[in-house]
This record gives structure tokens, C-alpha cells and sequence, in this order.
């Protein structure tokens, strides 16, 4: 455990260890816990959580920047796609990146999800209740108070 080590977290033990900043131990982290194999509370092993992306990345095909390209997309891919469409937008953003630099691969990536939902998000009222706001400002040394209101 990182208390063990003496550091309070396995970012600080990979950037001691390893002499790198705490941000790239944070992206080898998170990476890792996306194109590593896992275990399941039963003991059989399942598949990483982005499979395509860690099969690539393996070969050598694919670099750092495009695994963050691809990890960020498909964490913006809206709630109603099934996992077979999923698995399907991961497998076309590898092949992407295969070919090309990450800019190009990002410029694609944007292209998907725009064409998976063109209207956006369809409105829901609790969220516009939580973002309904107004706001009193400071005072001014004219007396006056300006007022805000979402």
C-alpha cells in the first residue's frame, strides 16, 4: 500500500519511484485502470473497460495522446448508447487513430459524437432547476446593487 511505501497515494509513489510528475503518474494511472486487465469481486477476469483502445495501444500503434483522445470521448458518449454501439465508436476511433495523429483523431472524435445526438441532450428539468439561480452583488458607492439571474 502507499502508506507502506511511505506516500499517501499511488500517484506519489509512481512519481518518487519513477522520478516523473505527479500529473503523468496520474495519466499512467488512469490509463492503466482503463487498458489493464481487471479481476471481478468473484475472481474472474474480465476484459479492460476500453478493450479495442488497450489491444492497439499493446501493438504499439497508438500513443498516450490518442488513448486520452479515445478515453475522453467515450466518456462523453451519452447514457442512451448501447454497449454494442459503444463498443463499435471505440473500435472506429482506433482504427482512426492508427492512421492518424492525435488533432485528427480529436477532429473525428468530435464528428461522432456530434452526429449521435445533434440536438444535444434533451432538456431536463431538474437540471435546469439546479442551474436556476439569482445572485446580489456588492454594493456600489453609489448605493446601487447589481442583481443577476440565470
Amino acid at each position: 500500500t502507499p502508506p507502506q511505501m511511505g506516500a499517501k497515494s499511488w500517484k506519489e509513489v509512481l512519481a518518487v519511484r519513477w522520478r516523473i510528475s505527479t500529473s503523468e503518474a496520474h495519466r499512467r494511472l488512469t490509463e492503466a485502470a482503463l487498458l489493464a486487465p481487471r479481476q471481478a469481486m468473484t475472481g474472474e477476469a474480465l476484459a479492460p473497460v476500453l478493450p479495442a483502445t488497450a489491444a492497439a495501444q499493446a501493438h504499439g500503434l497508438i500513443n498516450a495522446e490518442h488513448v486520452e483522445v479515445i478515453r475522453k470521448t467515450m466518456a462523453k458518449v451519452p447514457g442512451f448508447v448501447d454497449t454494442a454501439t459503444r463498443e463499435r465508436i471505440e473500435v472506429d476511433l482506433v482504427r482512426n487513430a492508427v492512421g492518424n495523429g492525435p488533432k485528427e483523431l480529436k477532429d473525428s472524435a468530435d464528428r461522432t459524437l456530434f452526429l449521435l445526438d445533434q440536438d444535444g441532450p434533451e432538456p431536463d428539468e431538474r437540471e435546469r432547476a439546479r442551474k436556476r439561480a439569482v445572485t446580489k452583488h456588492k454594493q456600489r458607492e453609489d448605493g446601487m446593487v447589481d442583481v443577476s439571474a440565470t
